[in-house]
């Protein structure tokens, strides 16, 4: 049976990245807030968690009766939906559009970096990296980049996640972004991942991941980021690897 919970010791624990950023959340802001809100299933086979924040869902692994999850996703009919394929090919919905995505893991790039920001570089580029980000700026990127994005809701979220010290955010050259998503135990959920328009093609892209790839290797985690299917060539060219994929749901309207 599916029921609420309102703190963190309510969470079944699992090695997921869904669990991870059910459980990041939860740190953040709590059970008790009216936009987000946090379930669990109880049973002997049970061990999925489950995430409602605004219109979008999160689900983990671990749900032992799909047709109670398919039931409750009906009800609350969330605009997105986010989980493993594991949960998604034996859920019963109706209405929702897949749409594919890989996880991919940073891996070290190759000594100097790209030739457009000099051979001689560093690849670690930490030297270019701005130490304090305008979050006003980073939206600025995103928007370009991404479609869909509200200010209020992104800016209300993301500040109070770095504040925290949930998230952290980077920026390279004042045109390129990334953050820190969550990290749990030793791994780190990179997202976010944008260059402004004018600066498309001059490596700064990669810049960003490099630099956060040695960032891993330093900290003694490893990273990983979500791809879709338009970005997902570039992450393969620049040296990740993939490692697992799922489909986020979309509601159709």
């Amino acid at each position: 049976m599916i029921k609420r919970i309102y703190d963190i010791s309510g969470i079944s624990i699992s090695e997921d990245y869904y669990y991870g950023k059910i459980r990041s959340y939860m740190e953040a802001y709590g059970g008790e807030q009216k936009f987000i809100s946090f379930y669990t299933e109880r049973g002997s086979l049970a061990s999925g968690n489950l995430m409602m924040l605004n219109a979008g869902m999160v689900v983990s692994r671990g749900f032992a009766d799909k047709a109670e999850l398919s039931d409750f996703i009906t009800m609350y009919a969330p605009e997105t939906i986010e989980c493993p394929l594991s949960v998604s090919d034996k859920l019963r919905l109706t209405g929702y559009e897949q749409q594919h995505r890989t996880l991919f893991r940073l891996a070290l790039p190759r000594q100097g970096g790209p030739k457009s920001l000099g051979g001689d570089k560093s690849s670690t580029y930490a030297e270019d990296m701005d130490d304090n980000v305008s979050l006003d700026n980073m939206f600025m990127i995103l928007n370009q980049s991404f479609s869909g994005l509200s200010y209020d809701g992104w800016y209300t979220d993301m500040s109070h996640r770095v504040r925290h010290e949930i998230s952290t955010v980077y920026m390279y050259r004042g045109c390129a972004c990334a953050a820190i998503d969550f990290t749990c135990q030793s791994t780190a959920y990179i997202s976010s991942v944008a260059v402004a328009p004018g600066a498309r093609g001059q490596g700064y892209g990669r810049a960003i991941i490099d630099f956060l790839a040695h960032k891993m290797k330093k900290d003694r985690r490893q990273g990983f980021l979500w791809a879709d299917d338009k970005s997902a060539g570039f992450y393969k060219h620049i040296g990740c690897v993939p490692v697992d994929e799922d489909y986020m749901l979309y509601r159709i309207r």
